[in-house]
């Protein structure tokens, strides 16, 4: 079939002319056919979705037959298939979208980033009266600053001791501690 299209494409020019005009007449017949054989992809979706809402509210009224199972089961396949499908396109989306764009990209993530490391920077720091601005003196400042902050200085503790605790039996302490099985694994 693209071999009998591609064949049927008449222009006249330059190879590379020709060319593209055949792939642009391709790509257009080939999204005719998509369309016909698979259809949009978002109303299949939101078909399957109202149709799958409204078994499942014929499950919540008590209809379990098979007939509603099966046909939920189907949707769910069909659902699964279609959101596949979207995923794979999205997926061929972005990337045609990072190749198109790849010079641009890059460009514009350096310009991100050093517009970030720019704006991150402590150029100056107020001190009291006294404002730092040579790196190293920033540099101990703030090292200085995080030092005694984090530091402990309250040389008591709340205790404990005061509280009472219930403990727990020898005997459920040997069940807590003792190896799990796998029959409890898949419970």
């Amino acid at each position: 079939m693209v071999r009998a299209w591609w064949s049927s494409y008449q222009f006249i020019g330059i190879p590379s002319f020709v060319l593209a005009g055949k792939l642009k007449a391709l790509k257009q017949d080939l999204k005719k056919l998509n369309l016909e054989v698979c259809g949009h992809i978002d109303d299949q979706k939101s078909t399957l979705l109202e149709e799958l809402q409204e078994l499942e509210g014929k499950e919540i009224l008590g209809d379990n037959s098979g007939e509603v199972l099966l046909r939920k089961g189907t949707i769910v396949a069909n659902l699964d298939r279609i959101l596949l499908s979207e995923e794979i396109l999205w997926r061929q989306k972005s990337k045609t979208l990072w190749l198109k764009e790849d010079d641009k990209c890059k460009k514009f993530f350096h310009k991100v980033a050093n517009s970030h490391r720019h704006n991150n920077a402590i150029e100056s720091l107020h001190s009291g009266s006294q404002v730092l601005s040579f790196p190293p003196e920033l540099e101990n400042h703030i090292v200085h600053y995080y030092e005694t902050f984090l530091s402990e200085t309250v040389s008591w503790r709340l205790k404990l001791d005061a509280l009472s605790f219930e403990a727990i039996d020898s005997q459920t302490v040997s069940v807590l501690d003792r190896p799990f099985d796998e029959e409890e694994i898949y419970k």
